[in-house]
């Protein structure tokens, strides 16, 4: 985290690179079909239902399964956060992709939100029992999405905030994907906190791109990697 990137792509990165994200956006689509099946679910005698942290497992465990089968190891790092490193920093995991001289071309900071019934669920987590450090103590202060957002400017300009949606209201079992930098104009213009903003972004935004769009978008920097406007991705 937090290395220079080379600005300069070869026609060999750019040939592979563009492979790598067809794959990695068949490998979202593939995990988020393997995940339908959980969302939405619930026991009303028991009120059994997968908590956040476990629909983000099943998620990673799929998504990583299909990128070991397409041998893109070299190309692409899944980096799954700690509970700690997720409780500082509102990420709940990483996506890297590198060139082939091992410089970063594009990092995914994920957050993953439960949106199917409102009020909106995020994973926690941690509960620290211990006594809190001082950075601990302020980080859980701010919101998630304000973690993420210092995260992401703290890494640099090829860090991009990628928040991922599992279920929305009225469609239990749809996944879709929210752009950081969308919501940060909306939370700029209305003044509203930045969990508010995702779910108003959400329910209000009628236009999409697909996944494989934002990723071949973001490799290629051919529109700007922030260029994307108000539209959310559509996963599944």
């Amino acid at each position: 985290m937090g290395q220079k990137t080379s600005q300069h792509l070869t026609l060999k990165d750019s040939q592979e690179l563009l492979s790598v994200s067809e794959v990695v956006s068949g490998a979202i689509v593939y995990a988020a079909q393997k995940l339908e099946e959980y969302l939405g679910f619930e026991d009303p005698l028991s009120k059994l239902r997968p908590a956040p942290n476990t629909l983000n497992e099943i998620f990673l465990i799929n998504f990583i399964t299909f990128c070991k089968g397409k041998g893109i190891d070299e190309w692409l790092t899944t980096t799954k956060m700690t509970k700690h490193q997720a409780l500082l920093f509102g990420a709940d995991w990483i996506w890297t992709f590198w060139g082939s001289d091992k410089q970063i071309r594009l990092q995914l900071a994920v957050q993953t939100l439960l949106m199917s019934s409102l009020p909106l669920m995020e994973s926690k987590p941690c509960d620290i029992s211990n006594p809190e450090s001082g950075a601990e103590e302020s980080s859980r202060k701010k919101s998630r999405f304000d973690k993420l957002e210092e995260f992401c400017n703290l890494i640099g300009d090829d860090c991009l905030g990628l928040f991922i949606i599992f279920g929305v209201p009225g469609k239990p079992k749809d996944i879709r994907g929210v752009v950081l930098d969308s919501i940060k104009s909306e939370t700029v213009r209305s003044h509203m906190p930045g969990g508010n903003a995702v779910v108003q972004f959400v329910l209000e935004t009628k236009h999409c791109v697909s996944i494989r769009e934002l990723l071949g978008n973001c490799l290629s920097k051919k529109d700007g990697l922030r260029e994307v406007g108000k539209v959310y991705i559509n996963i599944l």
